[in-house]
């Protein structure tokens, strides 16, 4: 192998390696984006799943309410309706 060889292989070599190292940073870039964007999504997940089971109490809630009233209603319209 000449000199000229030689050094046309260290040159590409040194070329491959550039391109190595500028793809490893841009995969720890967007590896980095990435756990960002996953932070944020379980952030919101999370925001939402306390969201929904405050609105799940509150529907009992108002079930339970609405369930005591209408029992009430209708004892009473059994009573004076209905009477004995």
């Amino acid at each position: 192998m000449s000199a000229d060889q030689v050094a046309d292989l260290r040159e590409r070599l040194a070329r491959i390696e550039e391109r190595q190292v500028g793809l490893i940073s841009i995969l720890e870039r967007h590896t980095s984006e990435i756990a960002q964007w996953t932070a944020k999504i379980n952030g919101k997940v999370d925001t939402l799943e306390r969201e929904s089971h405050a609105i799940k109490t509150k529907l009992w809630l108002v079930a339970l309410v609405s369930g005591a009233v209408f029992s009430t209603i209708w004892e009473l319209i059994k009573v004076r309706v209905f009477p004995r």
